[in-house]
């Protein structure tokens, strides 16, 4: 048995274990690779090489601060700023 990656702009989107021609079960337009003896996951990327990777670490988004906090940010800022013109 094998085991096929599909691949799609360079993230694997299925995995298939086959003892089968995986080109003949499949449509021709899809792209797979044969994996088998490597540990690869869906999600996993592809570079440019052929290599398969984990994904990048996904980096979390801040929600936007809102006016009454940017306005109490800025009366904070400028109390320290006060200070500094005292001293």
């Amino acid at each position: 048995m094998k085991m096929y990656a599909r691949v799609e702009n360079h993230v694997v989107v299925e995995i298939v274990t086959t003892a089968e021609n995986v080109d003949s079960l499949f449509h021709p337009s899809l792209h797979w690779v044969d994996m088998t003896g490597q540990a690869v996951q869906v999600g996993w990327v592809q570079d440019d090489n052929g290599t398969f990777a984990l994904p990048p670490p996904t980096v979390a988004t801040l929600p936007a601060p809102s006016m009454a906090e940017l306005l109490t940010e800025l009366a904070a800022l400028k109390a320290q700023v006060a200070q500094l013109h005292i001293s």
